[in-house]
């Protein structure tokens, strides 16, 4: 539900809350950094039905794809073996703004940064999107097509 309260802080999924008005003047604070007044949880490891649990971990929690910045993340790991993941990135209203890697086999026993794990700020079609949060979704099974587990972290783009 929407607030009029302009001091009020916008909670999205308990991921990313960004305080609209941080100096309590009745007016949206404008030329505040994203970067200073967005925060985001990263959630912890999640656990699929077959036992693997994978979690994501961003480098930044907002970026600026028009000054060609990209945001990183890392997959973290408690299990050996082969997995197959799939990272896709969607808007808050959950339409698909892009699949990053779909199926992409990894092992586990020496899971390194990959430079798949890495989102520019662009749609499928190649555009950078608008500013606004964004959800970083990495899905995992252990066999191609399949989906036990999932994770989810959030990160602002800033335009």
């Amino acid at each position: 539900m929407l607030s009029t309260d302009p001091a009020a802080r916008a909670t999205l999924d308990r991921h990313a809350a960004m305080t609209t008005d941080a100096d309590a003047d009745g007016a949206p604070d404008l030329g505040v950094s994203p970067r200073a007044a967005t925060a985001v949880a990263p959630p912890g490891p999640s656990r699929g039905r077959t036992g693997v649990a994978l979690g994501l971990r961003l480098e930044r929690r907002a970026f600026a794809p028009d000054r060609g910045e990209a945001v990183r993340f890392e997959i973290d790991a408690d299990a050996d073996g082969r997995v197959y993941v799939t990272c896709a990135v969607y808007s808050v209203s959950g339409r698909l703004v892009r699949t990053l890697y779909a199926d992409d086999a990894r092992d586990l026993s020496a899971l390194a940064p990959s430079s798949l794990d890495v989102w520019n700020g662009r749609d499928g079609l190649g555009e950078i999107v608008p500013g606004g949060v964004y959800v970083v979704n990495l899905t995992w099974g252990e066999a191609r097509g399949e989906r036990s587990g999932s994770a989810n972290a959030s990160v602002a783009v800033v335009r």
